[in-house]
């Protein structure tokens, strides 16, 4: 009894190791991450190319794999996915619980995904537990993925001066020309004071001529 315990959990290891050594080198999944616990594997890719990034919509899947090599249909684990921010420090709400749907993804069928937008950048704790429907097909299994998300897209902010349109440019000019150039010809107020400045001196000469007559 005791050899054939050891026997089966020698064995259950052994399919684990392949198992990761094949997703692993698979051309497929290159890149992706794997998890395993128990008698239950997980290959985690998020499009695109495993780099989500913040402020937009990545499709998460899940590849799960029970022992022997199966694949785990959605249909046949009731999941949980729960997203935390990084470091977790044991929070025990999630930042995110996304709603699985069994999708399609590469070379696996009806396995669990969802679409799930990051709020900034950084890093985050993805889980995700799950129990067989039918007793018996596999464990328990809580398995995490650290998930790192790059920065959304920003707005370029360059020192520009301000554009001014060549219409307005040659109204103001305009505007200026119309204003500086009386300043520039003699006004009325300065015609009628020469004027009158003028009148006085002849007045002036006119009453010293007259002056001069009586006197001769």
């Amino acid at each position: 009894m005791f050899l054939r315990k050891n026997h089966a959990k020698f064995t259950t290891h052994i399919v684990l190791v392949i198992l990761s050594f094949i997703l692993t080198t698979n051309n497929v999944v290159v890149g992706h991450t794997i998890k395993i616990d128990k008698n239950v594997g997980a290959t985690l890719h998020i499009e695109p190319n495993d780099t989500p990034t913040a402020g937009e919509v990545s499709q998460v899947w899940l590849a799960l794999t029970r022992q022997g090599g199966k694949v785990i249909p959605l249909e046949d684990c009731n999941c949980q996915l729960s997203i935390y921010n990084e470091p977790h420090n044991n929070q025990k709400t999630p930042l995110l619980q996304p709603t699985l749907k069994p999708i399609q993804a590469e070379r696996y069928e009806g396995i669990p995904g969802a679409d799930v937008t990051f709020p900034k950048p950084g890093n985050y704790l993805l889980q995700l537990t799950g129990k067989p429907i039918k007793s018996g097909d596999f464990e328990y299994f809580n398995l995490h993925f650290s998930v790192t998300v790059a920065t959304g897209k920003s707005v370029n902010i360059t020192n520009t001066k301000p554009s001014i349109n060549p219409n307005i440019k040659a109204n103001t000019k305009q505007l200026l020309d119309n204003i500086i150039e009386p300043q520039e010809s003699p006004s009325i107020i300065g015609l009628l004071s020469s004027l009158l400045v003028g009148i006085f001196i002849i007045l002036g000469i006119v009453l010293f001529m007259m002056q001069a007559d009586k006197r001769g």
